[in-house]
């Protein structure tokens, strides 16, 4: 076997009757051997096979389709004591947060699976939050699931989302169910749309109202001020007085105002108030109406409050 000149720069495996060692470079060699001299060129000399290494002749990684990647792999003797890289293409998915994600192992389907259950489940896996993660080779055995539209459901029914379907070998899909809903369930949707609606209204409520001077708080606060405020006018015209006073408005202007114009103000939030209670009674007597599912769906709970 001829002599073999063992650079630090140069690509090395290690072959004994245990196997082989790749990469094995010669910081590796001298950390095993460590009588092995070194020349003046920080390389040594392996006299006849002596330490078990050979050479790696560098092959050209492939070119790889989507979803795959190129990895090196132990090399290969492609003639008696020559050796060269040896590159296998295997898939690569990565990982997104918020992707729709099953994790298949021997012990069935975990669906959904995210990246926080991947943390969880894989002993001494680290990655930055809110960073994709590649997997290599299908090595956690998580799968990419393709949305599917749910079906069409007739009035009192549902569909129901059950584990994805291997579809293709290595490729996952949603799966739907269609099941039928109980007037119970119907009666517990009325309920809840109806709470949607009262969050609604107080929330249009305690927000900022259109008036003819301006756009002004109309949260529970500013309304009992703006009632003051609307008292003292009318007791001032009353009694044939003057009256004036500065409103602050929503976008902290200040306005100046007489008592016409205040009561004007204070007329307009009534009315604002009073559209938001007339729109929730329509809603609700909607919701109230609806026989099925199909006609509570087509409530459109949040259109059409007052601005």
């Amino acid at each position: 076997m001829a002599d073999l000149n063992i650079g630090p720069n140069g690509l090395y495996a290690r072959v004994t009757e245990d196997g082989i060692q790749y990469p094995f470079p010669l910081s590796s060699l001298l950390r095993a051997e460590r009588d092995i001299p070194v020349g003046e060129t920080g390389s040594v000399t392996q006299v006849d096979g002596k330490w078990g290494m050979v050479a790696v002749e560098e092959v050209e990684q492939p070119e790889t389709g989507d979803a795959q990647i190129a990895i090196e792999v132990d090399p290969e003797e492609y003639e008696p004591g020559s050796w060269r890289q040896v590159w296998s293409i295997v898939p690569l998915l990565i990982i997104q947060p918020g992707g729709r994600y099953a994790r298949v192992t021997e012990q069935g389907v975990q669906y959904p699976y995210s990246l926080d259950g991947l943390r969880h489940d894989i002993d001494g896996l680290t990655f930055r939050a809110g960073a994709p993660v590649p997997q290599i080779d299908g090595e956690w055995g998580v799968v990419a699931v393709e949305e599917v539209a749910p079906p069409e459901v007739s009035a009192g029914q549902e569909t129901v989302e059950g584990a994805p379907v291997e579809y293709e070998p290595g490729r996952y899909r949603q799966s739907w169910a269609i099941r039928d809903r109980s007037e119970d369930e119907l009666i517990e949707a009325k309920i809840a749309a109806r709470e949607t609606v009262n969050a609604l209204k107080y929330a249009s409520e305690e927000g900022t109202a259109v008036t003819p001077f301006g756009t002004v708080d109309c949260d529970n606060k500013s309304r009992d001020k703006l009632n003051g405020a609307v008292m003292m006018a009318l007791l001032a015209q009353m009694n044939g007085q003057a009256f004036d006073l500065t409103w602050t408005l929503a976008d902290n202007i200040d306005v100046a105002l007489d008592a016409a114009q205040t009561i004007a103000m204070g007329m307009a939030v009534g009315q604002f108030i009073n559209a938001n209670h007339q729109h929730a009674r329509q809603l609700k007597d909607a919701i109230d109406g609806a026989e099925d599912f199909a006609q509570l769906r087509a409530i459109d709970v949040e259109a059409g409050w007052p601005q």
